[in-house]
């Protein structure tokens, strides 16, 4: 069943994260940042009330680069946007935008790489998110593979071909304490664990007591 989570922005409004922890809700991916200089206007308070309430907590940018230099500045914003918030579950990217399609797999995968990278180099566990369409049909996912990669829901069934770390299992979700529907994840493998062992997201290391994969295909 994997360890379950939710994403949310400001769409989803104020939550009482008490009641969405007692809903059984073990980690979030928070939208932190769109584009090159928006902040999510209720990531703070998210992060903040959910780290709180025992709820494991993530992030995520929303991309709207059309170039390897644009990539950069939006990693950049985005790494801006969380410094100094405990991260105990990946850092992701999220790169389906319709109007980015018209870029072609090389340029968009040039942006994703970049992305990554940057993450990557400022001691942050990098992730990607996006549909199983756009993995297989869209980008160069073979470049990408490296890279964990968080599914976006595509029906009651992943069909993503390659190795899923996150599956967003639903777009019409509910969980107590949020009013409207919302996103509901699964993770195959304990990203806080993880991130922990290996000393990223500017966590002081620690020892890897238990661990948690659902599939042996996961590479950690």
């Amino acid at each position: 069943m994997g360890i379950k989570g939710i994403d949310v922005n400001e769409y989803q409004g104020d939550m009482d994260w008490d009641l969405v922890f007692a809903d059984g809700i073990e980690f979030v991916m928070v939208r932190a940042s769109l584009g090159p200089e928006r902040i999510d206007k209720n990531f703070f308070k998210n992060a903040t009330e959910a780290l709180k309430n025992c709820i494991h907590v993530g992030a995520y940018h929303y991309c709207h680069a059309r170039d390897v230099n644009a990539a950069k500045k939006e990693a950049l914003h985005f790494i801006n946007t969380v410094k100094g918030r405990t991260m105990t579950y990946p850092l992701a990217l999220y790169l389906e935008d319709d109007t980015l399609k018209e870029l072609g797999s090389k340029v968009l995968t040039n942006i994703a790489v970049m992305f990554l990278e940057t993450l990557a180099e400022f001691n942050y566990f990098p992730m990607i998110c996006s549909s199983s369409y756009w993995f297989d049909h869209v980008l160069d996912d073979q470049r990408l593979r490296k890279y964990h990669h968080w599914t976006k829901f595509n029906g009651d069934k992943n069909d993503y071909t390659g190795t899923t770390g996150i599956w967003q299992c639903s777009k019409s979700g509910r969980v107590n304490g949020i009013e409207s529907y919302v996103d509901l994840n699964r993770s195959n493998i304990d990203y806080s664990l993880l991130i922990r062992f290996l000393g990223l997201n500017n966590l002081r290391r620690s020892r890897l007591d238990k661990f948690y994969v659902q599939s042996d295909k996961i590479k950690i």
